[in-house]
């Protein structure tokens, strides 16, 4: 029998993980590839590494569609660094002697071999397939005079589909909102999103920005989030974006005028006359960037959400018009018009409609108080209002 070991803390695993074992498999006549997610390596043990259950599930959910892959949490039954040898050992002792066992790794590893743990022995004890990587060179002449003849009868290079993709890569996408579709099975895309990995918890972002809010305006945070995930949810927006953008919207609301317009100068926000003159507008321009510096979130539609939050903007997604509307019906807010507002919330189907009565409700309360009309939100309701005379043409 013929086992090959796909070792890594498949943080996340990747169809470059799977097309390098079914290569192998292929090549080497292999019966069975044993996925065997690593505990805590000793080239990463200073490194954060992903809860060991969901590096275990994401490579269960990853290979259960191959017949001949098989996964094995072994190396978390042990405690302290994870060594590969210990590994072999124990699968010659589960297999038998007769079983011969082939450790599949990437031509970058391969040209570290000399430095893992007790090399030589190693190598005695497994076959090391070695998946050749564009732009990876391996001195198989150094390999030789480290682990002598006997020892390169053990070592194989072949070619295989070159994947580019790293994991590293992959955690970075995810928390800059972007897509990594394509480079995982649909089923761990889907896991990531759902168990909110390489993500800030959202716990975490409410711990934070319980310390830098004010009571009553952390309340009214955790009130516009709520209010944020049962409108995504009524017209099929992400409930987590609108979550996180309803939680953060006032992030940085707490600056005092003057604080806002360094804040903004500072950032190289641009402050127009209007902003000049009502500095606490910039809170929403200054809370888009701050979601980056302090609570992780890299996503360009939930900054857009908090920056467009205060006075809308002409090309609203569903996303800002959301924030928009649930920050001003969550539970907490308390003026007149405000339950008219949110009845039209609980029987219309058109967000575009809500939108458009919540702007001409914010103009006409600005206009009363003989304040100043923010371009954005003329241009806003402007723009509402021609997309519906298209609509009847």
């Amino acid at each position: 029998m013929k086992v090959g070991i796909m070792g890594g803390t498949f943080d996340p695993i990747h169809f470059g993980h799977l097309a390098m074992a079914e290569s192998a498999r292929e090549n080497f006549s292999l019966d069975e590839i044993l996925f065997i997610p690593s505990a805590r390596p000793p080239h990463k043990a200073n490194n954060q590494i992903t809860p060991e259950v969901h590096r275990l599930m994401m490579t269960f959910l990853a290979t259960q569609s191959n017949k001949y892959f098989q996964v094995s949490p072994m190396e978390f039954m042990r405690a302290g660094l994870s060594y590969t040898l210990d590994t072999i050992d124990a699968l010659h002792q589960k297999f038998g002697n007769d079983t011969e066992l082939f450790f599949i790794i990437g031509s970058d590893s391969m040209r570290d071999l000399p430095t893992w743990h007790k090399a030589k022995e190693l190598v005695e004890k497994v076959h090391f397939i070695s998946i050749a990587r564009p732009g990876v060179n391996v001195n198989f002449e150094e390999l030789q005079n480290f682990f002598g003849e006997e020892g390169m009868k053990h070592i194989h290079q072949i070619e295989s589909p070159a994947l580019e993709i790293s994991s590293t890569d992959l955690r970075e996408r995810v928390k800059k909102g972007r897509s990594i579709k394509y480079f995982v099975p649909e089923v761990v895309e889907g896991y990531i999103y759902k168990e909110q990995l390489y993500f800030m918890s959202a716990d975490s972002m409410r711990h934070e920005l319980q310390k830098r809010l004010k009571k009553e305006r952390f309340a009214h945070s955790i009130g516009v989030a709520n209010t944020a995930v049962k409108l995504a949810k009524k017209f099929c927006v992400d409930e987590r974006k609108a979550y996180i953008a309803g939680l953060l919207h006032d992030c940085a609301r707490e600056f005092e005028n003057e604080q806002l317009k360094d804040e903004a100068t500072k950032r190289g926000i641009e402050i127009g006359e209007v902003e000049n003159s009502m500095p606490l507008l910039l809170h929403s321009y200054i809370g888009a960037k701050m979601i980056e510096e302090i609570y992780d979130v890299h996503d360009a539609e939930i900054a857009q959400a908090i920056y467009r939050h205060t006075v809308g903007a002409r090309d609203m997604t569903p996303l800002d018009k959301i924030i928009y509307f649930a920050d001003m019906i969550e539970p907490n807010r308390n003026y007149p018009g405000v339950e008219k507002l949110r009845e039209l919330a609980e029987k219309s189907d058109d967000l575009d409609e809500i939108i458009l009565t919540a702007l001409n409700e914010s103009i006409i309360f600005v206009t009363q108080k003989n304040s100043l009309v923010h371009p954005d939100t003329i241009a806003a309701r402007n723009f509402l209002l021609l997309q519906k005379e298209k609509l009847k043409k």
